[in-house]
């Protein structure tokens, strides 16, 4: 009885939380439960047919004639014991179920009536011998999660075919994990990520990459587009100059002002564009000693880091990196639509890797299989009694008429069977015990 309930607990439990107050979800499909129906039926017509045979046998035993004879006390003997026993099983397997002929009889219909302590025990079963740590462990171990895996990966087309699930869930998944989170974790990781890399070495590699005769054209380029912001911001710099000057200076003043500026910055990068200028010769040596100082500098180490790290704290820089999750889920996104697409590949490739490595690699196998014990363990056992109260809490919740119908329809045929060798068994010691009473006479 107790497999039986098991059996019938994967539905509910598979069900979304809260556990529906019904066993209805979990039941078959409709053609199963009336194939289970039929076979019912066919057995307990058979059991009872069997023992209404038995019936009419001692019933017309009694108007045969040679009334008293042995064979005759034989086989009245034989059909009243075969009613006894065919009796007494076809009361206990409907006690189990229900009230026999509806009579309100104490300790029957067992699963309607007690429903609350299969649950209870159920319950305790499941946390005493299926979430004790010790069986756990030893199962964990024989099963080998490691090396199954890693054959299965490593097997046919099965990288793809998972490959293929883990794509086609993806878009869900992100979905289901919330943009702002995830892009808030990302400006978070980058930020940590920038916070701890010193730029002054990266920044000395750069430049030391970059060989002496090309600073050159580097600079001209870097003068030309100053030239063209410049030319292009002359308004704004007038604008500026009069927003700062005094109230009491004329307007053609500020404007004379904001000319000469503009003037002095084309004279410098007209003296930084000729080649032969000193003022382009002496940026060239600063430019090469702060290259130098990149290196074993550490003034200038601490001061570029608080440069960074003020630029890091800007908010416009911070929704900057915030909005770098936006282009890694769209890449991902379009990615993961595509059949023939790079992840997809990538997904692939990585999947069956493993597969090899896991088969190959017998230490690496050890390790996944601690790593899976210790977490199971570690996150399953100290629910144990979670788990079990609420596996006891789905099964109360159950519609007691569909749970005893479920049950019924599971066992009910191999509770005919013990109906119709109750009733032949019964009929077997009837006739011994007849045997033995006229032997010993």
């Amino acid at each position: 009885m107790t497999g039986a309930i098991i059996d019938d607990s994967h539905g509910p439990m598979k069900d979304a939380s809260p556990p529906p107050p019904s066993l209805a979800a979990a039941a078959p499909d409709a053609a199963d439960t009336e194939r289970q129906r039929a076979d019912l039926r066919r057995h307990r017509m058979a059991a009872t047919g069997l023992l209404v045979a038995m019936g009419g046998v001692f019933a017309g035993s009694h108007a045969l004639p040679g009334q008293g004879t042995y064979w005759m006390g034989l086989l009245q003997a034989g059909t009243e014991a075969a009613l006894v026993g065919g009796l007494a099983d076809w009361f206990a397997v409907t006690a189990l179920f229900r009230r026999p002929l509806g009579l309100p009889i104490p300790h029957t219909a067992l699963i309607p009536s007690n429903q609350d302590r299969i649950a209870r025990r159920l319950g305790a079963f499941v946390t005493r011998y299926f979430l004790a740590p010790e069986i756990l462990q030893e199962r964990l171990r024989t099963l080998e999660v490691a090396g199954r895996a890693g054959a299965w990966l490593a097997s046919g087309d099965n990288p793809r075919r998972l490959a293929g699930r883990i794509a086609d869930l993806l878009p869900a998944l992100l979905d289901a994990a919330g943009d702002e989170r995830l892009r808030a974790l990302v400006a978070r990781g980058l930020t940590a990520r920038l916070r701890q890399t010193d730029v002054a070495p990266l920044l000395g590699r750069l430049l030391a990459a970059i060989p002496d005769e090309e600073y050159g054209t580097l600079l001209t380029q870097a003068v030309t587009l100053a030239r063209e912001q410049l030319v292009r911001n002359e308004d704004r710099i007038h604008a500026i100059v009069t927003e700062r000057s005094a109230w009491w200076l004329p307007k053609a003043v500020d404007r004379r002002v904001a000319r000469a500026l503009i003037g002095a910055a084309f004279e410098l990068l007209d003296d930084l564009e000729d080649p032969d200028n000193e003022v382009r010769r002496r940026f060239a040596d600063t430019l090469r000693d702060f290259r130098a100082r990149l290196t074993d500098d550490p003034d200038l180490h601490a001061r570029l880091r608080a440069v960074k790290n003020r630029a890091l704290d800007h908010p416009q820089v911070q929704d900057a990196l915030s909005r770098v999750w936006d282009e890694i889920r769209r890449a991902l996104t379009e990615s993961a639509g595509r059949r023939d697409g790079r992840l997809r590949a990538g997904l692939t490739e990585a999947l069956r890797g493993l597969g090899d490595r896991l088969l190959a690699d017998a230490d690496l196998r050890q390790a996944v299989d601690s790593r899976i014990e210790a977490a199971v363990m570690k996150g399953l056992v100290p629910w144990r009694d979670q788990i079990g109260g609420f596996i006891e809490d789905v099964v109360r919740k159950w519609d007691t008429r569909t749970l005893t119908e479920r049950l019924e329809l599971t066992v009910g045929r191999d509770l005919q069977f013990i109906r119709i060798n109750g009733t032949l068994v019964g009929a077997l010691v009837g006739c011994v015990l007849y045997v033995l009473v006229e032997a010993l006479s």
